[in-house]
Parts: C-alpha cells; sequence; structure tokens
C-alpha cells in the first residue's frame, strides 16, 4: 500500500515537472549581446548557486541547452557561458543598463569573447515596448495574465476603433497617467484593446483570479508575437488574456533618459542671453561620473553639433577621466568645476576633445546638462488577487 502512495506521489510530481515544462516551452530565442563580468563578480558564472532565495542562480550541466535555460529561470533573458553548460539567472536585474551598471560591460554580439557569457533573449530587442513609444519612458512588461471575467468589469478606455496595438498602448498609458495622477502606475490591455488603469474597481461581489500565463500569451501583441516562433490564432487565446504593463516616468520634461550611463541628458545651445551659468542655475544640471574606458567612450560617440564646442561638466570621482584621459592636466585638478569639452571636427565624426575650466564656455557652443532619474512614488495598494 505505502509503494503504491509513494507511486502515485512521483507520478503527480513527474506530471507537474512536465507541465511545467510546457507551460514555458521555448521555440524562439535570440542572442543579442554579451556580457564582460567584472573580475569580482566572476563568482556568478563560475559557482553552482541553485538557492532560489538569492538574487540569482547559477546552473551547470553538461545537458544544459539555452531552451532549458528558460525554463529553469522562468526569465525574459538568460546568461550562458561560451560552452552552454552554465545557466545563470539574475533576478534583481531586469534591466540591460542595470546588469551594465553593476556587473560589467555589455558589448555586441561581434565583440563576444572566450571567457564572456552570452545574453540571450526571447526577443530580438531586450526592451520590447520601447521603441514604439516615447524614449523618455522606461517601459517593462509586467507579463501576461489569464484575469477571470476582466471582460465583465468597466475598462477604463475603449480602443476597439484603433488598428494596431501599439497605437492602443500608448493611448491607454497616456489615459491612466491622466486618471492615476501619477509618474509610476501600471496598466492591463486586454486582447480587445481594452485598457484599465490599475488598481482595477472590482465589486464587492466579485473576486478577482488572477493567473500569470505563459509568455507565448503575450502573441496578441504584433511586435511581441515576431520573437516566437508561433502561429496561434486569435481564437486559441482566451479573451480574458491580458497583458500588465509597468510605466515610470524617469526624466523631466525635455530630458531624455539615458540607459547607459543612467542619467538624464538634454543639450542646450549657448547665447548672450542664455550663457552657461545660467543653464546651470536654472536647469540644475550635475556633472557627470565617467568612471570606465566603455563609458567615455560611450559618452563621446554620442551624437554633438557640428563644428561647435560641446561642454560637459565632470564628476571629480570620474577616475577614467583624471587618472588616464588627462592625468597630465594636474594644474587644472583643485578647481571644482571642470569640463570636457567636445569638438565634432567633421560629419564623420572625428573628434577633438579637451579638459577645460567651466568658466571658459562661451556662446559659440553648447551644454551637455544631466539631472538625475526621479525617483517614483509607489503607492502599496494591491492590484488584484492572486487566486
Amino acid at each position: 500500500m505505502l509503494i503504491r502512495v509513494l507511486f502515485y506521489i512521483c507520478l503527480i510530481d513527474f506530471g507537474i515537472s512536465i507541465s511545467n515544462q510546457a507551460d514555458l516551452s521555448i521555440s524562439k530565442h535570440f542572442h543579442i549581446a554579451c556580457l564582460i563580468l567584472n573580475t569580482d563578480n566572476q563568482f556568478i558564472a563560475n559557482y553552482t548557486q541553485e538557492n532560489s532565495l538569492l538574487p540569482y542562480q547559477t546552473f551547470s550541466s553538461s545537458n544544459m541547452s539555452i531552451e532549458l535555460c528558460f525554463r529553469l529561470c522562468r526569465q525574459w533573458i538568460i546568461f550562458m557561458d561560451k560552452n552552454h553548460t552554465n545557466c545563470i539567472c539574475l533576478y534583481t536585474m531586469t534591466k540591460l543598463y542595470q546588469v551594465n551598471e553593476f556587473l560589467g560591460q555589455i558589448v555586441s554580439v561581434n565583440s563576444c569573447s572566450s571567457d564572456s557569457l552570452q545574453i540571450h533573449s526571447l526577443t530580438k530587442d531586450f526592451d520590447v515596448l520601447l521603441p514604439t513609444l516615447s524614449s523618455t519612458y522606461d517601459w517593462s512588461l509586467d507579463g501576461c495574465y489569464y484575469l477571470h471575467g476582466i471582460q465583465t468589469y468597466q475598462a477604463n478606455l475603449l480602443l476597439n476603433n484603433i488598428n494596431n496595438y501599439s497605437r492602443s498602448l500608448d493611448d491607454c498609458r497616456k489615459h491612466c497617467q491622466i486618471t492615476r495622477q501619477t509618474n509610476y502606475f501600471s496598466f492591463f490591455l486586454s486582447l480587445r484593446k481594452s485598457c484599465y488603469c490599475l488598481p482595477i474597481q472590482i465589486s464587492s461581489t466579485n473576486t478577482a483570479k488572477a493567473v500569470r500565463k505563459p509568455l507565448i500569451h503575450c502573441s496578441f501583441l504584433s511586435y511581441i508575437k515576431n520573437g516566437f516562433e508561433n502561429s496561434l490564432n486569435t481564437s486559441e487565446i482566451n479573451s480574458d488574456t491580458v497583458v500588465k504593463i509597468n510605466v515610470q516616468l524617469y526624466c523631466s520634461s525635455t530630458f531624455i533618459f539615458d540607459r547607459i550611463l543612467y542619467i538624464c541628458l538634454k543639450l542646450i545651445s549657448l547665447n548672450t542671453q542664455n550663457t552657461y551659468a545660467k543653464v546651470n542655475t536654472h536647469e540644475n544640471c550635475l556633472p557627470i561620473l565617467i568612471k570606465t574606458y566603455e563609458q567615455w567612450n560611450y559618452l563621446k560617440s554620442k551624437s554633438f553639433p557640428f563644428r561647435t564646442r560641446t561642454f560637459i561638466r565632470i564628476d571629480r570621482n570620474s577616475t577614467y577621466i583624471f587618472d588616464d584621459l588627462f592625468k597630465s592636466k594636474n594644474n587644472l585638478l583643485a578647481s571644482d568645476e571642470l569640463c570636457l569639452v567636445i569638438n565634432q571636427l567633421h560629419f564623420n565624426r572625428s573628434l577633438s576633445f579637451d579638459l577645460v575650466l567651466c568658466s571658459t564656455a562661451n556662446t559659440l557652443g553648447s551644454v551637455l546638462c544631466a539631472q538625475k532619474p526621479m525617483t517614483p512614488v509607489i503607492v502599496d495598494q494591491a492590484e488584484f488577487k492572486m487566486m
């Protein structure tokens, strides 16, 4: 009798395991970049660590595959070594700029080395929503859900007459931002293009049953569907399927959020009325921190006005600028306001650059003004009940 009970328990566990694997079956994925880990972060790739309570997990097996790694991590993005034997899951960093800031250097696929980690994603572009929407927003896809009876709740906005989901997302976002009067919010967009600003209003007689669905259920968004080798018909997707999107406004108006430097930037032209001192005071410009060659290389690759000087105030802790690039400029280091001045000489992007006193900025140039990203005020309010 005991043997029979144990047999049934094992059978149930086996069935659940198979079901979980099928739940997130991956048929198509993309190698989008590589990660060169900093020296003090090498342990993430070198040591097996399967404790799910820690911010990362590292699985190692000679039978590891990209598909299995996706199933183990249940994440939109995974990291693997060159031999595809080590699978690394990150749980506290969901954006590539966070990985680049804290763990190492993100490089293109063509620049991958033998000791770098491969980054695989379920879509060609990791930030699947960003290209279609305003660049001042940082969007994140929280997931696809089956929300029982969502069609019976009062939608905040009906978008049935709009032809594409990209436009629907943007209109829903704008509407919810006005409705919630906050820069941090979340919303649902249903298969039938109904927009729900969260938290949704649920009557006391109903209970919301929200179940997170496999990523394959996001396929009714055309530009997400392109990331999957999947031919689901609309009839095969439950009408109660919705996509939840979180939105955070990082920058004030006219500033653009830079994902590599993790700051808000704005290029401002100088003139007789708009001097360097006035720009700094009016816009509350902050110095930019450049600690690595990669950050400097990225900064100088940005587009600057042709044949005009661009002044960039540099943080005194910018070790690469002061210890490497301009080590000979010791006579300037006593000043609190030092600026990199960059001059784009030709249309082929050849540059000249120097370290000068910011007070030398003149009207024949511009200022790259930087501000810290806004800190959102997150209201601790349940959006729906998980059943």
